[in-house]
This record gives structure tokens, C-alpha cells and sequence, in this order.
């Protein structure tokens, strides 16, 4: 029997989330001290924030059908 927290799929997407968070949140502070050079990066983590929730809640809802 597999344990139920490594299969949940809403607990994988709150990981992904606050990892997209951090990452974010360091290559912001990145950028604005080196004048934009890491925007590029900063934006990436931006979205990896954005969308792990979400694609975390769908994949949920996916497997209870």
C-alpha cells in the first residue's frame, strides 16, 4: 500500500507553488540589484508560482473522476 501523502496531488501542487514562490522572490531581489539581468529567470519562477496550485487542484479533480 502506498502512503497518501506522496500520491496527493494538491499537497505536490502547494510544494511546486512555494517553490515557484522562492525562487521568484530571489530573482526579483536579484534583478533589481544587477538592473534586470535576471528578469528572464524571475519571470519563469512567476509562472511556476502562478500555475502549480491550480495544475495541482485540476490533477486532483482529475483522479477523483
Amino acid at each position: 500500500m502506498r502512503n497518501k501523502i506522496i500520491v496527493r496531488p494538491l499537497l505536490w501542487g502547494l510544494i511546486v507553488s512555494i517553490i515557484g514562490l522562492a525562487g521568484w522572490f530571489l530573482f526579483v531581489i536579484l534583478s533589481v540589484i544587477t538592473g534586470g539581468a535576471f528578469r528572464v529567470l524571475a519571470n519563469i519562477f512567476g509562472r511556476i508560482m502562478l500555475f502549480g496550485l491550480p495544475a495541482g487542484i485540476i490533477w486532483e479533480i482529475v483522479r477523483r473522476i
